[in-house]
């Protein structure tokens, strides 16, 4: 299979040369730059030409795009009455629709984060609520013990509590 390089398709100046040296790279930015180059040679295509490249441009233009952006897209190419326009027009639109995917992104990344903490924070919580619970346990123990009388060595063995902190336990 022959392949061409960007030159010979802008030398071959029709359709086909147009619609070769736009599919070679299919992202937006390559797209919109040669299509920017492209312009004047569009303008020498026939109507019927014209119309073709736009119809093919539509269908490559919106691959993984959601609804509402091939709306836009096919809109603005459908409306577009010169070329130089169009491209202006769709240069300003795919801008938006990757600002507008970073920004959904970023809010997407947030939310997932502060979810993520949430849950981080509540399993933190528990544990902690554990520990002070089981704490506050063994502080009623070492009361109950102190007040029938048991030794604070004893009762610093059984609740694991120093001794100083079981004389400081106020009984």
């Amino acid at each position: 299979m022959a392949r061409y390089d960007e030159e010979e398709l802008l030398r071959l100046g029709n359709l086909i040369g147009a619609v070769f040296y736009i599919d070679q790279k299919p992202w937006y930015d390559e797209i919109i730059r040669r299509l920017k180059i492209l312009a004047g040679q569009l303008k020498d295509l026939s109507e019927d030409e014209l119309r073709l490249f736009m119809v093919w441009l539509k269908n490559i233009a919106v691959s993984g795009m959601t609804a509402r952006e091939k709306a836009e897209i096919e809109k603005i190419i459908d409306e577009s009455r010169e070329v130089d326009e169009m491209v202006y027009a769709l240069e300003i639109a795919i801008r938006n629709m990757r600002e507008e995917m970073k920004m959904q992104g970023r809010i997407e990344g947030r939310a997932e984060g502060l979810k993520e903490g949430i849950e981080k924070g509540k399993m933190e919580g528990k544990a902690e609520g554990r520990v002070e619970g089981e704490r506050n346990a063994k502080i009623e123990v070492a009361k109950k013990l102190l007040a029938i009388g048991m030794d604070i060595k004893q009762i610093s063995y059984i609740t694991g509590f120093t001794e100083d902190e079981i004389r400081g336990l106020g009984c």
